[in-house]
Protein backbone atom coordinates (compact mmCIF):
# COMPACT_ATOMS: atom_id res chain seq x y z
CA UNK A 1 0.00 0.00 0.00
CA UNK A 2 1.12 3.39 -0.20
CA UNK A 3 0.67 6.13 2.34
CA UNK A 4 -2.91 7.25 1.26
CA UNK A 5 -4.06 3.32 2.12
CA UNK A 6 -1.46 3.97 4.84
CA UNK A 7 -3.48 6.80 6.60
CA UNK A 8 -6.76 4.60 5.95
CA UNK A 9 -5.91 1.84 7.63
CA UNK A 10 -4.23 3.35 10.55
CA UNK A 11 -5.66 3.65 13.66
CA UNK A 12 -4.03 3.81 16.65
CA UNK A 13 -3.16 7.68 17.77
CA UNK A 14 0.08 9.35 16.28
CA UNK A 15 2.77 9.56 19.07
CA UNK A 16 6.52 11.74 17.86
CA UNK A 17 7.92 9.10 19.89
CA UNK A 18 6.56 6.25 17.87
CA UNK A 19 6.67 7.82 14.15
CA UNK A 20 6.78 5.34 11.29
CA UNK A 21 8.55 5.99 7.81
CA UNK A 22 4.82 6.16 6.26
CA UNK A 23 3.96 8.98 9.23
CA UNK A 24 7.21 10.96 8.17
CA UNK A 25 6.61 10.43 4.03
CA UNK A 26 3.20 11.18 4.64
CA UNK A 27 3.55 14.69 7.08
CA UNK A 28 6.47 15.58 4.48
CA UNK A 29 4.41 15.07 1.80
CA UNK A 30 1.40 17.73 2.96
CA UNK A 31 4.47 20.31 3.29
CA UNK A 32 3.39 21.10 -0.05
CA UNK A 33 -0.03 22.38 0.74
CA UNK A 34 -0.13 26.40 1.68
CA UNK A 35 -0.91 26.45 5.04
CA UNK A 36 -1.29 30.04 5.71
CA UNK A 37 -4.46 31.16 7.62
CA UNK A 38 -4.83 27.36 9.02
CA UNK A 39 -2.48 27.70 12.26
CA UNK A 40 -4.12 26.32 15.44
CA UNK A 41 -6.61 24.33 13.30
CA UNK A 42 -6.82 20.28 13.05
CA UNK A 43 -6.73 18.51 9.68
CA UNK A 44 -10.15 17.65 10.12
CA UNK A 45 -11.22 21.18 10.91
CA UNK A 46 -9.26 22.59 8.12
CA UNK A 47 -10.36 19.64 5.33
CA UNK A 48 -14.46 20.82 6.88
CA UNK A 49 -13.26 24.97 6.94
CA UNK A 50 -11.50 24.56 3.11
CA UNK A 51 -14.38 22.19 1.49
CA UNK A 52 -15.02 24.79 -0.69
CA UNK A 53 -12.04 25.88 -1.35
CA UNK A 54 -9.69 23.39 -1.73
CA UNK A 55 -7.95 24.83 -4.78
CA UNK A 56 -6.19 27.64 -2.78
CA UNK A 57 -4.52 25.18 -0.25
CA UNK A 58 -3.58 22.84 -2.63
CA UNK A 59 -2.16 25.45 -5.41
CA UNK A 60 -0.75 24.20 -8.56
CA UNK A 61 0.16 20.74 -6.91
CA UNK A 62 -1.63 17.37 -8.52
CA UNK A 63 -4.71 17.89 -7.21
CA UNK A 64 -6.36 14.31 -7.30
CA UNK A 65 -3.55 12.61 -5.73
CA UNK A 66 -3.03 15.40 -3.16
CA UNK A 67 -6.52 15.86 -2.25
CA UNK A 68 -7.39 11.87 -1.93
CA UNK A 69 -4.25 11.78 0.95
CA UNK A 70 -5.75 15.33 2.17
CA UNK A 71 -9.06 13.50 2.75
CA UNK A 72 -7.46 10.23 4.03
CA UNK A 73 -5.25 12.19 6.56
CA UNK A 74 -8.48 14.59 7.72
CA UNK A 75 -11.11 10.82 8.28
CA UNK A 76 -7.97 8.97 9.94
CA UNK A 77 -7.93 8.30 13.65
CA UNK A 78 -4.14 8.62 13.59
CA UNK A 79 -3.78 12.01 11.84
CA UNK A 80 -7.09 13.73 12.28
CA UNK A 81 -6.01 15.72 15.49
CA UNK A 82 -2.94 16.60 14.45
CA UNK A 83 -2.33 20.55 14.56
CA UNK A 84 -0.96 22.85 12.17
CA UNK A 85 1.28 24.80 14.81
CA UNK A 86 2.74 27.10 11.90
CA UNK A 87 3.48 27.63 8.35
CA UNK A 88 6.11 29.35 6.92
CA UNK A 89 7.39 30.51 3.15
CA UNK A 90 9.88 32.50 1.57
CA UNK A 91 10.01 33.13 -2.03
CA UNK A 92 12.82 35.51 -3.48
CA UNK A 93 13.81 35.32 -6.71
CA UNK A 94 16.76 38.11 -6.32
CA UNK A 95 18.16 35.22 -4.17
CA UNK A 96 16.93 32.17 -5.81
CA UNK A 97 14.95 31.40 -2.73
CA UNK A 98 12.10 28.70 -2.82
CA UNK A 99 11.40 27.92 0.86
CA UNK A 100 8.03 26.55 2.90
CA UNK A 101 8.04 24.84 5.56
CA UNK A 102 5.19 23.62 7.84
CA UNK A 103 5.21 22.93 11.48
CA UNK A 104 2.53 19.66 13.17
CA UNK A 105 1.54 19.81 16.91
CA UNK A 106 1.01 16.03 17.58
CA UNK A 107 -0.07 16.69 20.97
CA UNK A 108 3.56 15.02 22.65
CA UNK A 109 6.02 16.26 20.35
CA UNK A 110 6.53 18.06 16.78
CA UNK A 111 7.00 17.21 13.29
CA UNK A 112 9.01 19.92 11.46
CA UNK A 113 8.30 19.37 7.31
CA UNK A 114 10.12 20.86 4.98
CA UNK A 115 8.73 21.34 1.07
CA UNK A 116 10.52 20.12 -1.60
CA UNK A 117 10.84 21.32 -4.69
CA UNK A 118 7.70 23.01 -6.37
CA UNK A 119 7.39 23.85 -10.36
CA UNK A 120 8.95 27.49 -10.22
CA UNK A 121 11.71 28.38 -12.18
CA UNK A 122 13.38 29.39 -9.04
CA UNK A 123 12.82 26.32 -6.89
CA UNK A 124 14.43 24.28 -9.94
CA UNK A 125 17.22 26.93 -10.10
CA UNK A 126 17.91 26.61 -6.31
CA UNK A 127 18.70 22.77 -6.81
CA UNK A 128 21.50 23.69 -9.16
CA UNK A 129 22.85 26.23 -6.90
CA UNK A 130 23.66 22.83 -5.06
CA UNK A 131 26.58 22.17 -7.29
CA UNK A 132 28.74 24.86 -6.16
CA UNK A 133 26.74 26.71 -2.81
CA UNK A 134 27.25 25.20 0.34
CA UNK A 135 24.97 27.66 2.23
CA UNK A 136 21.71 28.31 -0.04
CA UNK A 137 19.00 30.79 1.45
CA UNK A 138 16.57 27.89 1.81
CA UNK A 139 18.79 26.35 4.13
CA UNK A 140 19.67 28.92 6.51
CA UNK A 141 15.78 29.17 7.00
CA UNK A 142 15.09 26.06 7.64
CA UNK A 143 18.22 26.29 10.48
CA UNK A 144 16.54 29.60 12.07
CA UNK A 145 12.98 28.41 12.52
CA UNK A 146 13.98 24.82 13.76
CA UNK A 147 16.04 26.70 16.49
CA UNK A 148 12.90 29.22 16.73
CA UNK A 149 10.71 26.27 17.58
CA UNK A 150 12.64 24.53 20.11
CA UNK A 151 12.90 28.30 22.08
CA UNK A 152 9.02 28.11 21.55
CA UNK A 153 8.32 24.85 22.78
CA UNK A 154 10.96 24.29 25.25
CA UNK A 155 9.35 21.05 26.43
CA UNK A 156 8.69 19.04 23.73
CA UNK A 157 10.93 16.38 21.38
CA UNK A 158 11.18 16.87 17.64
CA UNK A 159 11.35 14.89 14.63
CA UNK A 160 12.87 16.71 11.60
CA UNK A 161 11.70 15.68 7.93
CA UNK A 162 11.18 16.07 3.84
CA UNK A 163 10.72 15.22 0.50
CA UNK A 164 13.18 16.00 -1.79
CA UNK A 165 15.05 19.58 -1.47
CA UNK A 166 12.98 19.36 1.36
CA UNK A 167 15.06 16.13 2.66
CA UNK A 168 18.35 18.64 1.96
CA UNK A 169 16.62 21.18 3.85
CA UNK A 170 15.63 19.11 6.97
CA UNK A 171 19.08 17.30 6.84
CA UNK A 172 20.84 20.68 6.66
CA UNK A 173 18.49 21.71 9.90
CA UNK A 174 19.07 19.09 11.96
CA UNK A 175 22.88 18.87 11.65
CA UNK A 176 23.54 22.70 11.99
CA UNK A 177 21.36 23.86 14.62
CA UNK A 178 22.05 24.54 18.14
CA UNK A 179 23.36 22.04 20.30
CA UNK A 180 20.50 22.48 23.02
CA UNK A 181 18.41 22.28 20.33
CA UNK A 182 19.82 19.27 18.19
CA UNK A 183 19.62 17.58 21.69
CA UNK A 184 16.08 17.50 21.70
CA UNK A 185 15.76 16.07 17.82
CA UNK A 186 14.51 12.68 18.37
CA UNK A 187 15.57 11.99 14.08
CA UNK A 188 15.88 13.38 11.15
CA UNK A 189 14.38 11.83 7.81
CA UNK A 190 15.50 12.35 4.27
CA UNK A 191 13.64 11.13 1.62
CA UNK A 192 15.06 11.11 -1.84
CA UNK A 193 16.48 14.47 -1.20
CA UNK A 194 19.90 15.38 -2.03
CA UNK A 195 23.34 15.10 0.05
CA UNK A 196 25.76 18.06 0.28
CA UNK A 197 28.70 19.37 -1.52
CA UNK A 198 32.23 17.79 -0.70
CA UNK A 199 33.98 18.40 2.35
CA UNK A 200 30.69 20.10 4.07
CA UNK A 201 29.51 17.09 6.37
CA UNK A 202 31.25 14.22 6.17
CA UNK A 203 33.90 15.07 8.68
CA UNK A 204 31.94 17.88 10.40
CA UNK A 205 31.44 17.34 13.93
CA UNK A 206 27.78 18.86 14.23
CA UNK A 207 26.82 15.97 11.97
CA UNK A 208 28.56 13.35 13.88
CA UNK A 209 26.46 14.28 16.96
CA UNK A 210 22.77 13.51 14.86
CA UNK A 211 24.60 10.70 12.51
CA UNK A 212 22.64 8.01 13.80
CA UNK A 213 19.16 9.88 13.97
CA UNK A 214 19.68 10.06 10.26
CA UNK A 215 17.19 7.92 7.98
CA UNK A 216 17.91 8.42 4.41
CA UNK A 217 15.67 6.64 1.67
CA UNK A 218 15.86 6.31 -2.07
CA UNK A 219 13.65 4.64 -4.30
CA UNK A 220 15.32 2.23 -6.59
CA UNK A 221 15.54 4.09 -9.49
CA UNK A 222 16.79 7.71 -7.62
CA UNK A 223 18.90 10.44 -9.22
CA UNK A 224 17.95 13.33 -7.55
CA UNK A 225 18.23 11.49 -4.03
CA UNK A 226 21.98 10.32 -4.86
CA UNK A 227 23.80 13.37 -6.11
CA UNK A 228 25.93 14.89 -3.93
CA UNK A 229 26.00 11.69 -1.74
CA UNK A 230 29.51 10.16 -1.41
CA UNK A 231 29.41 8.29 1.94
CA UNK A 232 26.30 8.54 3.26
CA UNK A 233 24.45 5.69 3.99
CA UNK A 234 21.08 5.08 2.90
CA UNK A 235 18.44 2.71 2.42
CA UNK A 236 16.61 1.18 -1.33
CA UNK A 237 12.46 1.75 -0.85
CA UNK A 238 9.88 -0.43 -3.14
CA UNK A 239 7.94 1.74 -5.56
CA UNK A 240 5.22 0.54 -8.02
CA UNK A 241 5.94 1.91 -10.70
CA UNK A 242 9.67 2.47 -13.16
CA UNK A 243 11.72 5.14 -13.97
CA UNK A 244 12.06 8.82 -12.88
CA UNK A 245 8.73 8.28 -11.42
CA UNK A 246 9.90 6.40 -8.87
CA UNK A 247 10.80 10.05 -7.11
CA UNK A 248 6.99 10.53 -6.45
CA UNK A 249 6.08 10.10 -2.85
CA UNK A 250 2.54 8.16 -4.02
CA UNK A 251 4.29 5.41 -5.32
CA UNK A 252 6.17 4.84 -2.64
CA UNK A 253 5.65 1.43 -0.98
CA UNK A 254 4.25 1.08 3.10
CA UNK A 255 3.57 -2.09 4.83
CA UNK A 256 1.39 -2.45 7.38
CA UNK A 257 3.83 -1.80 10.32
CA UNK A 258 4.23 1.57 8.86
CA UNK A 259 7.71 0.90 7.35
CA UNK A 260 9.03 1.08 3.79
CA UNK A 261 8.86 -2.15 1.92
CA UNK A 262 12.67 -2.82 1.20
CA UNK A 263 14.76 -3.95 -1.83
CA UNK A 264 18.19 -4.35 -1.88
CA UNK A 265 19.20 -3.34 -6.01
CA UNK A 266 19.24 -0.06 -7.58
CA UNK A 267 18.59 0.14 -11.08
CA UNK A 268 21.14 0.16 -13.35
CA UNK A 269 20.14 3.56 -15.27
CA UNK A 270 20.28 5.45 -11.79
CA UNK A 271 23.68 4.15 -10.83
CA UNK A 272 24.98 5.18 -14.71
CA UNK A 273 23.64 8.47 -14.26
CA UNK A 274 25.56 8.48 -10.41
CA UNK A 275 28.54 7.07 -11.95
CA UNK A 276 28.32 10.18 -14.55
CA UNK A 277 27.63 12.79 -12.46
CA UNK A 278 30.27 11.71 -9.94
CA UNK A 279 32.61 11.71 -12.46
CA UNK A 280 32.38 15.04 -14.12
CA UNK A 281 31.49 17.38 -11.07
CA UNK A 282 35.04 17.02 -9.95
CA UNK A 283 36.69 17.77 -13.47
CA UNK A 284 34.52 21.31 -13.24
CA UNK A 285 35.45 23.90 -10.48
CA UNK A 286 33.33 25.75 -8.90
CA UNK A 287 33.02 28.98 -11.34
CA UNK A 288 32.01 27.06 -14.40
CA UNK A 289 29.95 25.08 -12.32
CA UNK A 290 28.31 28.53 -11.52
CA UNK A 291 28.59 29.47 -15.12
CA UNK A 292 26.15 26.84 -16.71
CA UNK A 293 23.54 27.45 -13.68
CA UNK A 294 23.45 31.11 -14.49
CA UNK A 295 23.41 30.74 -18.34
CA UNK A 296 20.88 28.05 -18.04
CA UNK A 297 18.60 30.34 -16.12
CA UNK A 298 19.25 33.33 -18.03
CA UNK A 299 18.16 31.21 -21.31
CA UNK A 300 15.06 29.66 -19.85
CA UNK A 301 14.08 33.13 -18.64
CA UNK A 302 14.77 34.98 -22.07
CA UNK A 303 12.59 32.40 -23.09
CA UNK A 304 9.39 33.48 -21.11
CA UNK A 305 9.51 30.56 -18.54
CA UNK A 306 7.87 30.72 -15.45
CA UNK A 307 7.17 26.95 -14.77
CA UNK A 308 9.46 23.80 -15.61
CA UNK A 309 6.28 22.54 -17.56
CA UNK A 310 6.31 25.63 -19.98
CA UNK A 311 9.55 24.40 -21.87
CA UNK A 312 7.58 21.99 -23.75
CA UNK A 313 6.74 24.39 -26.59
CA UNK A 314 8.80 24.33 -29.78
CA UNK A 315 8.47 28.43 -29.65
CA UNK A 316 10.34 27.95 -26.25
CA UNK A 317 13.06 26.01 -27.42
CA UNK A 318 13.68 28.42 -30.23
CA UNK A 319 14.13 31.42 -28.07
CA UNK A 320 16.36 29.60 -25.87
CA UNK A 321 18.67 29.25 -29.07
CA UNK A 322 17.99 32.75 -29.84
CA UNK A 323 19.40 34.48 -26.44
CA UNK A 324 22.91 31.39 -26.49
CA UNK A 325 24.08 33.75 -29.75
CA UNK A 326 24.29 36.75 -27.55
CA UNK A 327 26.08 34.91 -25.42
CA UNK A 328 30.11 36.01 -24.68
CA UNK A 329 32.62 34.27 -26.60
CA UNK A 330 34.18 33.09 -23.07
CA UNK A 331 31.20 31.67 -22.03
CA UNK A 332 30.43 29.85 -25.51
CA UNK A 333 33.83 28.03 -25.14
CA UNK A 334 33.53 26.90 -21.50
CA UNK A 335 30.30 25.77 -22.15
CA UNK A 336 31.52 23.57 -25.03
CA UNK A 337 34.07 22.46 -23.46
CA UNK A 338 31.85 21.42 -20.48
CA UNK A 339 29.61 19.58 -22.86
CA UNK A 340 32.50 17.86 -24.49
CA UNK A 341 33.61 16.87 -21.40
CA UNK A 342 30.36 15.57 -20.27
CA UNK A 343 30.36 13.67 -23.51
CA UNK A 344 33.43 12.25 -23.52
CA UNK A 345 32.45 10.79 -19.36
CA UNK A 346 28.99 9.10 -20.95
CA UNK A 347 30.86 7.75 -23.09
CA UNK A 348 33.36 5.95 -20.66
CA UNK A 349 30.89 5.03 -18.08
CA UNK A 350 28.85 3.25 -20.98
CA UNK A 351 30.99 1.35 -22.24
CA UNK A 352 32.90 0.57 -18.93
CA UNK A 353 29.72 -1.23 -17.67
CA UNK A 354 30.27 -0.48 -13.97
CA UNK A 355 26.54 0.48 -13.93
CA UNK A 356 25.16 -2.93 -14.47
CA UNK A 357 25.04 -5.44 -11.46
CA UNK A 358 25.69 -8.99 -11.72
CA UNK A 359 22.50 -10.82 -11.44
CA UNK A 360 21.85 -13.02 -8.28
CA UNK A 361 22.98 -16.83 -8.06
CA UNK A 362 20.35 -19.07 -8.93
CA UNK A 363 19.75 -21.47 -5.89
CA UNK A 364 18.71 -24.57 -6.74
CA UNK A 365 15.94 -26.07 -4.81
CA UNK A 366 16.43 -29.36 -3.28
CA UNK A 367 14.22 -31.99 -3.79
CA UNK A 368 13.62 -35.18 -2.46
CA UNK A 369 13.72 -38.78 -4.40
CA UNK A 370 10.44 -39.71 -4.05
CA UNK A 371 9.30 -36.42 -5.97
CA UNK A 372 12.40 -37.02 -8.56
CA UNK A 373 11.21 -40.42 -8.79
CA UNK A 374 7.86 -39.48 -9.86
CA UNK A 375 8.88 -36.97 -12.14
CA UNK A 376 11.64 -39.79 -14.36
CA UNK A 377 9.19 -42.49 -13.40
CA UNK A 378 11.70 -45.25 -12.17
CA UNK A 379 10.61 -48.54 -12.89
CA UNK A 380 11.59 -51.80 -10.64
CA UNK A 381 11.87 -54.98 -12.42
CA UNK A 382 11.29 -58.46 -10.86
CA UNK A 383 14.41 -59.46 -9.79
CA UNK A 384 15.26 -55.62 -8.24
CA UNK A 385 17.82 -53.67 -10.93
CA UNK A 386 16.74 -50.79 -11.49
CA UNK A 387 15.73 -50.04 -15.50
CA UNK A 388 14.11 -47.30 -17.80
CA UNK A 389 11.90 -47.66 -20.99
CA UNK A 390 12.55 -46.34 -24.22
CA UNK A 391 10.64 -42.75 -23.51
CA UNK A 392 12.38 -42.40 -19.73
CA UNK A 393 15.71 -41.08 -18.48
CA UNK A 394 18.08 -42.99 -16.39
CA UNK A 395 18.26 -42.58 -12.84
CA UNK A 396 19.67 -43.59 -9.88
CA UNK A 397 18.00 -41.94 -6.53
CA UNK A 398 20.21 -39.88 -4.59
CA UNK A 399 19.00 -41.56 -1.33
CA UNK A 400 21.50 -45.13 -2.04
CA UNK A 401 24.95 -43.45 -2.32
CA UNK A 402 27.04 -45.66 -4.79
CA UNK A 403 30.34 -47.66 -3.13
CA UNK A 404 33.32 -46.59 -5.01
CA UNK A 405 34.57 -49.72 -7.21
CA UNK A 406 31.00 -50.55 -7.89
CA UNK A 407 30.05 -50.52 -11.51
CA UNK A 408 26.53 -50.40 -12.63
CA UNK A 409 24.82 -53.93 -13.99
CA UNK A 410 25.98 -54.62 -17.20
CA UNK A 411 22.67 -54.25 -19.59
CA UNK A 412 21.29 -57.54 -21.04
CA UNK A 413 21.35 -58.81 -24.70
CA UNK A 414 17.89 -59.65 -26.11
CA UNK A 415 17.66 -62.78 -27.90
CA UNK A 416 17.71 -62.94 -31.47
CA UNK A 417 14.14 -63.12 -32.98
CA UNK A 418 13.45 -66.68 -34.41
CA UNK A 419 13.34 -66.75 -38.10
CA UNK A 420 12.02 -69.10 -40.94
CA UNK A 421 13.87 -71.36 -42.35
CA UNK A 422 15.53 -70.99 -45.00
CA UNK A 423 14.50 -73.26 -47.97
CA UNK A 424 16.81 -75.38 -49.59
CA UNK A 425 17.44 -74.58 -53.94
CA UNK A 426 16.95 -78.28 -54.61
CA UNK A 427 14.03 -78.47 -52.94
CA UNK A 428 10.42 -77.96 -55.09
CA UNK A 429 8.40 -75.79 -55.00
CA UNK A 430 4.70 -76.58 -53.44
CA UNK A 431 1.62 -76.57 -56.11
CA UNK A 432 -0.35 -72.99 -56.44
CA UNK A 433 -3.08 -74.14 -54.51
CA UNK A 434 -4.94 -70.73 -56.84
CA UNK A 435 -4.22 -72.56 -59.78
CA UNK A 436 -7.22 -73.99 -61.51
CA UNK A 437 -7.88 -78.34 -62.04
CA UNK A 438 -7.51 -78.68 -66.12
CA UNK A 439 -9.64 -81.47 -67.09
CA UNK A 440 -8.05 -83.89 -69.39
CA UNK A 441 -9.84 -84.84 -72.33
CA UNK A 442 -9.31 -87.96 -74.27
CA UNK A 443 -9.22 -88.66 -77.74
CA UNK A 444 -12.17 -90.93 -79.29
CA UNK A 445 -10.94 -93.44 -81.26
Amino acid sequence: MNIVEWARVSSQKLSVRQIKEGDSLLLSTLAYFHWDGCEGMSLSQVFETMADDYARLLGNIHYDDYLELFSAAAHSPRFADVLVADYQERFDESTSCQFASVLFHLGDGLYYAMRGTDGTLVGWKEDLDLLYNSNLASQSLARDFLDGYAVRYPDLPIVVGGHSKGGNLAEYAGIFCRPSTQDRVLAVYNHDGPGFLEGMVEDSPERARVAKRIAKTVPAYSVFGLMLNRAEPYEIVKADTEGIWQHYPFHWRVEESGKFERTYRLDSKAILIRNIIETMLPTMPPSERMIFVHTLYQALRAAEVERVGDIKSMQTVMRMIKFNRTLPKDTKSTLWQMFFRLLSVIAKESVSGSYRQPKPKRVRKMRSPKTIATKYRVLHARDGDEHKDKTSKVFKSKAVKPVKGDKPPKAQKSKPKATKPIAQKDAQPEPDKKCKKVKSTHLKE
